[in-house]
C-alpha cells in the first residue's frame, strides 16, 4: 500500500499517521512487532517523517505559488517593454536610414529578438543610446525624453521581474526535491512498517483494521 501511494497527498500523510499512532499507541500491536525489531523510536521516528512531509509539502506548495506569481508578473512586466520598444524602433527606423550612424548606434538593424533575455537586452541598449547622446532622438515623432525615460524604466522593471522569477523557480525546484526526498524516505519506511506488520498480525484482523491496513491490498 505505502509502496504506491502517493505520499504528498493528505489523505496519505493521514494513512501514514495512522499507521505509526496506531503502533505506538496500541500495547497488543506494539508487542506482537516487537520480536520484529520496532519499538517506540521506529514510530516516532515515522511521525517525524510525517510531520516533515506535512512541512516540505506545504513549502513546495507556496513557492509554486510564489513562481506562478513571479512569472505573471515578468509576462506582465516584459510585455510592456515590446509594445513600447516596438513602437519607439519603428519610429526610430522613419528618422535613422539603413547604414546611418544613428541607425547602427540604436541598433535597428534585424527584427526585435525572440527571447525575453533578447528583448530586454536589445530595449536596453536601444534606451541607453537616446540616453547617453540625446541627439539620437531629434527628430523621432513621439520619442520626448519622458518617453525614453518611460522604456528605461519598463527595461529594468522587465529585468528584475525577469530576476525574481528565476530565483522563485529556483527555489520552487528545491521545495519540490525536499518534498520528493522525504516522500521516498516515508514511502520506504511506512512501507516496510505496513508489510511487517502484515506478517505479525496475521492472525489479528482487528489489529491490522486498528492500523489502517486493509484485508485486500495492503
Amino acid at each position: 500500500m505505502f509502496a504506491s501511494l502517493p505520499l504528498s497527498d493528505l489523505a496519505a500523510r493521514a494513512r501514514a499517521r495512522a499507521l505509526y499512532s496506531g503502533a505506538r499507541d496500541h500495547r497488543d500491536v506494539a508487542a506482537l512487532l516487537e520480536p520484529y525489531g520496532y519499538d517506540a523510536d521506529d514510530y516516532e521516528h515515522g511521525l517525524d517523517l510525517v510531520e516533515d512531509l506535512d512541512d516540505h509539502a506545504a513549502d513546495q506548495m507556496r513557492e509554486y505559488a510564489e513562481q506562478y506569481a513571479a512569472t505573471a508578473k515578468a509576462s506582465a512586466a516584459l510585455a510592456a517593454v515590446e509594445v513600447l520598444y516596438a513602437r519607439h524602433r519603428r519610429l526610430a527606423r522613419l528618422r535613422h536610414r539603413r547604414d546611418s550612424a544613428g541607425y547602427r548606434a540604436l541598433a535597428l538593424a534585424g527584427r526585435i529578438p525572440d527571447s525575453d533575455a533578447g528583448l530586454v537586452a536589445a530595449a536596453g541598449t536601444f534606451y541607453r543610446a537616446l540616453t547617453d547622446d540625446p541627439a539620437l532622438g531629434d527628430g523621432i515623432r513621439g520619442l520626448t525624453p519622458a518617453a525614453v525615460a518611460d522604456g528605461r524604466a519598463r527595461v529594468e522593471t522587465a529585468r528584475v521581474a525577469m530576476d525574481t522569477q528565476a530565483r522563485e523557480t529556483g527555489e520552487a525546484q528545491i521545495a519540490t526535491r525536499l518534498r520528493d526526498d522525504t516522500v521516498a524516505r516515508l514511502r520506504a519506511h511506512a512501507a516496510e512498517l505496513a508489510g511487517t506488520a502484515k506478517e505479525a498480525l496475521a492472525d489479528a484482523p482487528q489489529l491490522r483494521e486498528a492500523l489502517g491496513l486493509m484485508e485486500r491490498g495492503s
